[in-house]
C-alpha cells in the first residue's frame, strides 16, 4: 500500500470500546451559543446540548441509557420542530466550510432522536 492512502482499521463496536473508550469515559459537556440557532429552534437549545452528542457511539449510549420518558419527549420536541429543524439542517448553512458546534449538535441531535 503506498504510503499516500490511508489505513482504515474495521471494527466491532465491542473492540472499539476496548481500544480507543475508556471504561467511564463520559463525552464532553456541550454549550451552545442562542445566537447562533434560529430563533424558532432555541427552545430545543436543551435539549441539543443534551443529544447532541458528536461521538455515535456516546449519543448511542446515551439513548440506550435514557428512560423511556426522556426518550419520548426528546422525538416529541423534535417532531414538534421538524419541519423547521429540517429547513436549517438542509439550508444554506448546512454548505459552509465550517460548520458551527450549534448546527453539528442539531444535527446530532436529529440523529439521536432517529436511533430511539
Amino acid at each position: 500500500m503506498s504510503e499516500n492512502r490511508r489505513r482504515f482499521e474495521v471494527l466491532s463496536v465491542g473492540e472499539m470500546r476496548k481500544k480507543y473508550y475508556g471504561i467511564d469515559e463520559t463525552p464532553p459537556a456541550i454549550h451552545l451559543d442562542p445566537d447562533k440557532v434560529p430563533d424558532p429552534l432555541r427552545t430545543l437549545i436543551p435539549l441539543a446540548e443534551k443529544w447532541g452528542i458528536s461521538d455515535d457511539m456516546f449519543r448511542m449510549d446515551a439513548v440506550e441509557k435514557a428512560s423511556s420518558d426522556e426518550l419520548a419527549e426528546l422525538k416529541r420536541m423534535v417532531v414538534s420542530h421538524e419541519d423547521l429543524l429540517l429547513a436549517w439542517l438542509t439550508g444554506p448553512e448546512s454548505q459552509r466550510e465550517k460548520l458551527t458546534p450549534e448546527f453539528l449538535a442539531f444535527t446530532n441531535m436529529l440523529m439521536a432522536s432517529l436511533g430511539c
